[in-house]
């Protein structure tokens, strides 16, 4: 048997080598633009979770507010409640634009805003009430709750914005590690692959150079067991 190392063989072998480096260098690049797609989706969560929470805070600020100005006569509240009336639509604005590419979670944004209007509204009018010389019907007002209804709706419309984005969090974190796991099987088969092919051509080539070891040792045995001189002659 033949265990001479040609150049095909060894030439195959760089080739190998040259494809598995290209091949993991490509699920590499594959893999970091998965984990940035994930980092920015992942952003964006945080981004809708977050001003759907300013949404909801700024609107029980604008209850509240209204509400223990007509209590208490302190003007203090009055300012929480100007600021939370000059904030809540741009922070309405603000969930509109993060969750612009989801139908689901769009088609509630009207209706939410709709009753952060309407609690506005509401606001104003306890204020005016008070301030007009009704004190005793605003206050009855605050007293019979007239206003939680409309706090119920902003916190369901809210709380299904929040719960669907909460799903489509799960969801890629699921899809992310599904993605991630395949990619990773593939890459250690294939390097299995390789790695089996290595020790092919490190087991030819250990096998050929004691092939020629032994042919140097067998050669070496007939020249010293030969009764006359050999001579090797070459152009060299």
């Amino acid at each position: 048997m033949n265990f001479v190392i040609t150049k095909q063989f060894i030439r195959a072998s760089l080739i190998t080598a040259l494809v598995t480096i290209i091949l993991v260098f490509i699920f590499s690049l594959y893999q970091q633009k998965k984990i940035r797609d994930t980092a920015r989706m992942l952003a964006r969560s945080r981004e809708v979770l977050s001003a759907i929470r300013n949404v909801m805070s700024t609107s029980m600020d604008i209850q509240n507010g209204a509400r223990t100005y007509v209590l208490t006569g302190n003007d203090r509240f009055l300012a929480q409640t100007a600021t939370g009336m000059d904030s809540i639509h741009h922070q309405v604005q603000a969930l509109r634009h993060s969750i612009a590419d989801n139908p689901r979670q769009y088609q509630w944004i009207d209706s939410l805003e709709k009753y952060v209007t309407l609690r506005i509204q509401n606001a104003r009018m306890l204020i005016k009430l008070d301030k007009s010389g009704s004190h005793d019907s605003a206050a009855r007002w605050v007293e019979l709750g007239q206003d939680i209804q409309v706090t119920s709706q902003i916190r369901l419309f809210a709380k299904n914005i929040e719960q669907e984005e909460m799903s489509i969090l799960v969801h890629r974190k699921e899809f992310f590690s599904s993605n991630i796991g395949r990619l990773n099987n593939l890459l250690y088969g294939f390097l299995i692959v390789v790695m089996g092919l290595s020790l092919i051509f490190y087991s030819r080539v250990l096998r050929g150079v004691t092939f020629h070891k032994q042919s140097e040792d067998k050669f070496k045995s007939l020249v010293e067991a030969a009764p006359d001189a050999l001579i090797i002659s070459g152009e060299d």
